[in-house]
């Protein structure tokens, strides 16, 4: 078998992709009302695609690599190929992070809960690596001549996996009652576009890029408030009448602290969302599709979650909060997975088109409104102009088509018609072709 047979790489890519599409549904479907049995084997079945799509991304890494030493081509395109599929398998170790956590959500037994969240946590700390050797290698690749525009993309993109990284860090921490480590890094989740110097580029796809890790911010943000106003909302039932009400109003007050902190970050990646906006309503499309609000709004909501404490403190009433969290993390449209878009890459070095998938989006849902227009390009060495396609994918127009490989018709003999069409001559009556020699042991009848 030639591991550097074109086709192999593009079978196993096409094999990843769908393995990625169909996890994600089926972690989608478990948003949806259904029973207990159904969730599990959703999300089981899940975990097994995601583990196939991490273990085909780290076969292409392995072939590309040895490609590269034997053919002594460290170019410009071999370099991003490299990125690219460490990008590819930090988002598939993410995905099978959150299928890890949520399966481990089910009545399961206390022991199973344990391995499956430990489980999660190394898959979660090799998306991490990922990002972090994103950035090393774009430091490197920068100094050797590859695009700025370029470099600046695939660190906005490392910067994106690493925030929901985080913010799925935060969510299994707070699930296993290690608070402190939660609240860490759902904080460290929602700095990388606060502490961020915006860019003055017009570039769209630079734009867009950070547009994305601003809402993956903001969700990490609104990630943390749900998840203590769910506890507050249940420590309520606890401090009426309960004998310990001193501690129990200190641990409500540490709740509320921690979920009005975590919305005034949220309100300053709001800020900075809005400044992104320059009359553009592409932008503004992406922010409503995601459910960013504007800081007004979070300031109201703010307001009101602070009365309504101040309510159950006091013991005034026992209505429930109203529902004014963000981030819609309920809603069947799941925002917290990578879906897939498609990319091409050509290598200079070799003639045959090398494919894999750059998912744009973290499946949120703008990526509806992506299935219809806008995207993304990509820079390749010798100038060559990078182009928006459908669908998210980044591909250029000056890549050469591989050839594919002969089937029906092809095997036929050809004639070209005056127009310059070759079609095969079908002599009458018209019969099968020959089989070809390899196929012909399987097909021969037996004596």
């Amino acid at each position: 078998e030639d591991e550097f047979n074109n086709e192999l790489w593009d079978a196993r890519e096409c094999l990843r992709e769908a393995c990625m599409t169909l996890g994600s549904h089926l972690l989608s479907w478990c948003a949806v009302d259904c029973d207990m049995n159904t969730s599990g084997r959703n999300l089981a079945e899940a975990r097994n695609c995601f583990r196939e799509a991490r273990d085909l991304v780290k076969k292409q890494e392995s072939v590309h690599q040895v490609n590269c030493k034997q053919t002594n081509d460290f170019s410009e395109d071999a370099r991003s190929i490299r990125r690219k599929l460490l990008l590819l398998r930090g988002r598939a170790h993410v995905n099978l992070a959150i299928a890890l956590v949520e399966l481990s959500l089910l009545n399961s037994p206390e022991p199973v809960r344990k391995d499956l969240g430990k489980e999660a946590i190394t898959e979660l700390e090799s998306a991490q690596s990922c990002a972090s050797a994103i950035r090393a290698r774009a430091t490197v690749d920068e100094t050797k001549g590859a695009s700025k525009t370029e470099i600046a993309i695939d660190r906005l993109e490392a910067d994106q996996l690493d925030a929901l990284t985080n913010r799925w860090f935060g969510k299994t921490f707070w699930y296993q009652r290690r608070y402190k480590e939660a609240l860490f890094a759902f904080e460290k989740g929602s700095t990388f576009f606060i502490d961020r110097k915006r860019s003055s580029s017009s570039d769209g796809d630079m734009q867009e890029a950070e547009l994305e890790l601003g809402v993956e911010c903001f969700f990490a943000s609104t990630s943390l408030a749900d998840l203590a106003l769910d506890a507050l909302e249940k420590h309520q039932v606890v401090i009426q009448g309960h004998p310990k009400r001193e501690e129990c109003l200190v641990r409500g007050q540490e709740l509320f602290s921690v979920a009005m902190d975590a919305y005034e970050r949220a309100s300053l990646i709001s800020a900075g969302l809005e400044n992104l906006k320059s009359g553009s309503s592409s932008v503004e499309d992406t922010l409503n599709d995601n459910g960013i609000v504007s800081p007004t709004e979070i300031e109201n909501i703010m307001e009101q979650i602070s009365s309504w404490w101040n309510e159950k403190k006091q013991g005034v009433v026992l209505r429930p909060m109203e529902d004014g969290k963000l981030g819609n993390e309920r809603n069947a449209l799941r925002n917290d997975l990578f879906s897939s878009g498609v990319s091409r890459l050509h290598n200079q070095s070799t003639t045959p088109v090398k494919r894999f998938t750059i998912n744009e989006n973290s499946s949120r849902r703008s990526s509806q409104r992506r299935q219809s227009g806008g995207g993304s390009g990509l820079s390749g060495a010798n100038g060559t102009t990078r182009s928006r396609v459908n669908g998210g994918s980044r591909t250029s127009s000056s890549y050469p088509k591989a050839r594919p490989a002969k089937w029906g018709d092809d095997f036929l003999p050809q004639k070209t018609l005056p127009s310059g069409e070759t079609v095969p001559i079908l002599p009458y009556p018209c019969v099968a072709p020959p089989l070809p020699p390899g196929f012909k042991p399987f097909y021969q009848p037996k004596k």
